[in-house]
């Protein structure tokens, strides 16, 4: 059914998609199930945690030194 049946959780109403509850039940655990494995040069790995996939893959930019530019598709946008 698409809610959050967690205790305490002010959310009445069902969550259009499923992915969208189990994010939301995240916020509730916690839980970081998306870890950055990247190894520097010494040998350490980095061992980032984070709740969501988007934000790990635009993390591991940070170690290839890339940049994500992010531009805005309205015409009349500096």
């Amino acid at each position: 059914d698409n809610k959050c049946h967690w205790r305490d959780c002010e959310r009445e109403e069902p969550f259009q998609r499923l992915a969208h509850l189990k994010r939301h039940i995240v916020g509730h655990t916690g839980v970081k199930l998306y870890v950055c494995e990247y190894l520097n040069e010494n040998g350490v790995r980095c061992d980032k945690r984070y709740t969501q996939s988007h934000k790990l893959t635009i993390h591991k930019q940070t170690h290839a030194g890339e940049r994500i530019i992010y531009k805005c598709d309205y015409h009349a946008c500096a």
